[in-house]
């Protein structure tokens, strides 16, 4: 299963951190001694009724929850981090065959790296699970008065949420996925309540993905299902994934109806494409009965290029030369100056004209003139791809594959006129001046 890497910065996410924030004092006992009055206070008959001693009750557990990391974040800058929390126990340490310098303090380590936090690990909590504790009190606020509580509710929330996406971005920095996808999940869902009512579809879409990743499908079918449902389906990706959660649970028919919608939609996303192939042989179905999903949607939407290119690709993966060519060369027509139907125009017409040469080299000729003619005809068929390959050259100067590709078409013509010649010889110096030679 391929990898993505989570663009899940703070930033990212919606979160800022600020040099103006202040260095974390506070003491630990007393906020302990707040939250255990106020959850005695909540379980009496008539605070317990009152929805402000539960916000008061949750805004303890969420100051319990965030304080000791007060002023952190990924890529805060030495310098400042020396002001908000000054008098470290400096070293250094090794984690994953990585370096970092090392500031440890009572309630987490912060490891730095070019003069900037990298990440940090907790050592310390003052009271377990303070987040998820109190999302539960401002929830069961709301529910006590939700017009005079919706404010302040809301706000809570918002305040968790964000925790919560600071921590999904620190713990996938250090590679800890179950927890990422835990604070991912928990960041979604205590926005999709009332009275926030937010659909944070970035949260709902990295929990789905890292539940995939970590095997936990059941949770991943959930997020990924949400995700698709509020319109983030990642480029198709979150098909795929889906397709994964359901085939590990076995539910092959969901799996199956998770790749074919994904197809559908992004009939250029190789990995749908493959896979449905793959899932079909695997039970036996011809991979061709996939065409017909593709030419639907053709159907409905006829002028659309990448469902054309998409068919074509079906056609490529299935071996059909002939019928790629003409979906490419329809792609082609719809959006000429695009690079990928250029350059898969022009590939499927290198098949067709080596498929040729080999017919020319097994055949037998009677006469100088009879092959004469032949190999005009095989050499015409190489000309044909020049246009189109030049064209996604324009499109895309620095790919190598497409410098290389008229690197040896213009060998393979180098005989027919001394432009031809000139042309490889440009071709030739250019690719031996790309990079990756």
């Amino acid at each position: 299963m391929k990898r993505l890497f989570l663009f899940v910065a703070v930033a990212a996410l919606g979160i800022t951190g600020t040099a103006q924030a202040q260095e974390a004092k506070f003491d630990e006992a007393a906020i302990i001694k707040k939250v255990e009055k106020l959850e005695l206070d909540s379980q009496t008959p008539k605070r317990g009724a009152r929805a402000s001693s539960w916000i008061d009750l949750g805004n303890a557990y969420l100051e319990a929850g965030t304080v000791a990391a007060t002023g952190l974040y990924r890529g805060l800058d030495q310098l400042t981090a020396q002001v908000l929390f000054p008098k470290p126990e400096e070293g250094t340490e090794n984690v994953a065959g990585t370096e970092y310098v090392k500031w440890s303090y009572p309630y987490f380590d912060l490891y730095l790296k070019d003069g900037a936090v990298y990440f940090w690990k907790m050592k310390k909590t003052i009271v377990d699970n303070a987040l998820e504790k109190a999302a539960a009190a401002y929830k069961k606020a709301y529910e006590l008065e939700p017009k005079d509580a919706e404010a302040k509710v809301a706000e809570g929330f918002k305040k968790i949420a964000d925790a919560y996406k600071q921590d999904a971005d620190n713990l996938y920095v250090m590679r800890e996925f179950d927890p990422t996808a835990d604070a991912f999940a928990a960041a979604y869902d205590v926005q999709n309540q009332a009275p926030l009512n937010k659909i944070d579809t970035v949260c709902c879409f990295n929990a789905g993905y890292l539940y995939t990743l970590t095997g936990k499908f059941d949770k991943g079918v959930k997020y990924l299902n949400d995700a698709i449902a509020n319109g983030y389906e990642s480029n198709g990706e979150a098909y795929y994934y889906l397709y994964h959660c359901y085939r590990a649970q076995k539910d092959f028919e969901k799996a199956k109806e998770a790749l074919v919608t994904g197809l559908g939609k992004y009939p250029k996303n190789n990995q749908i494409l493959e896979q449905l192939i793959v899932l079909y042989s695997e039970t036996g179905e011809d991979p061709n009965t996939i065409i017909p999903y593709i030419q639907q949607g053709i159907a409905n939407d006829p002028n659309n290029a990448e469902l054309w290119a998409g068919l074509g690709t079906i056609y490529d993966k299935l071996g059909n030369t002939p019928e790629a060519l003409k979906a490419f060369g329809k792609a082609l027509e719809l959006a000429p100056d695009e690079f990928t139907n250029n350059f898969n125009y022009s590939l499927m017409l290198i098949r067709q004209a080596d498929l040729k040469t080999e017919e020319f080299n097994k055949k037998s000729f009677t006469s100088r003139e009879e092959r004469d003619a032949a190999m005009k005809e095989v050499d015409q068929a190489y000309v044909d791809i020049l246009a189109p390959l030049e064209k996604a050259h324009v499109a895309k100067p620095d790919d190598p594959t497409t410098v290389e590709l008229l690197k040896s078409v213009y060998f393979r013509l180098r005989d027919t006129s001394p432009a031809m010649m000139e042309n490889f010889k440009k071709y030739d110096e250019l690719f031996k001046s790309m990079p990756q030679q």
